[in-house]
């Protein structure tokens, strides 16, 4: 496994609402770079890399020399699109190793549903001398810019146009890095399904196992059981606040949603309710 240090730059950055990006109807282009960068940030580390994010809503120029000066092996920065296109893109600097991971961060936009990804090589500046955009040009590693979608189409739009959405796009960007750089995801997974099996949370353990493959979607009913077993309580409500109240879970109303019968949980959701329980809970 190469253990890989990964910066991530929130383009934008709309916590203050003073650099929203791109806007189309309530989709703010730099609220929702915070929302998958995050998402990003806390599943790669989940696969055993190291991670930082952009603290604040920075400068290119400080964003930049923060990555450069923790030593990052690549930096990400995080973007939507607009102006009537209908597909991802992911932009790298000229470094045959951003080439790469652009082809890789890809695949994670094709699991996350958008059919269509442009890789594309950094057009050059004004001067003719390097990449036209700062995080490109400014870090001294390897460097892409990922756009999933365009906002302002209305199919395009449909594939983050809900804070689930969005974080889905982060997580299926750090699963393939793990899965093409290296990862200790599965083998933690497996060892917290064992647990949850010696313990009489699950009696099916196979059934989880599956959820290896994270892009696989898990029955509801079954996800509300096993949050039930979790957290000792025959109310699913009490669960779902419980296991929030721990951090082992995000946005109680997603889970709510959707721990029902003919809806389903992403099964990455399901890897981390399962490790972050056995960490968390000491199962």
């Amino acid at each position: 496994m190469i253990l890989l240090d990964i910066y991530s730059d929130k383009g934008h950055d709309d916590i203050k609402g003073s650099d929203p990006g791109a806007v189309n109807k309530e989709l703010r282009e730099g609220t929702m770079n915070v929302v998958t960068a995050t998402a990003f940030h806390e599943r790669i580390q989940m696969h055993g890399h190291r991670s930082k994010l952009e603290l604040g809503n920075q400068s290119i120029n400080a964003s930049a020399a923060a990555a450069n000066a923790w030593g990052a092996d690549f930096c990400i920065s995080w973007h939507e699109n607009a102006g009537g296109g209908d597909r991802g893109e992911v932009i790298h600097s000229w470094d045959e190793k951003a080439k790469a991971l652009a082809q890789v961060a890809a695949v994670g936009l094709n699991n996350a549903g958008q059919s269509k990804v442009n890789v594309v090589k950094s057009p050059v500046n004004t001067a003719g001398t390097a990449e036209k955009f700062g995080m490109l040009r400014l870090p001294k590693m390897p460097a892409i810019i990922i756009e999933p979608a365009f906002i302002d189409n209305a199919l395009d739009r449909q594939l983050v146009d809900t804070i689930e959405e969005q974080r889905k796009v982060g997580y299926c960007v750090a699963d393939a890095i793990g899965a093409a750089y290296g990862s200790t995801l599965n083998e933690k997974f497996k060892a917290a399904v064992a647990k949850l099996y010696v313990k009489k949370i699950t009696n099916s353990p196979n059934y989880w196992l599956q959820f290896t493959q994270s892009t696989l979607m898990a029955r509801g009913e079954y996800a509300a059981n096993l949050l039930m077993k979790l957290t000792g309580t025959s109310n699913l409500a009490s669960a779902i606040s419980y296991l929030a109240n721990k951090n082992i879970i995000g946005s109680p109303q997603y889970w709510a949603d959707n721990c029902m019968t003919d809806r389903e949980i992403y099964g990455a959701y399901m890897q981390d309710v399962i490790i972050k329980s056995v960490e968390k809970m000491g199962l």
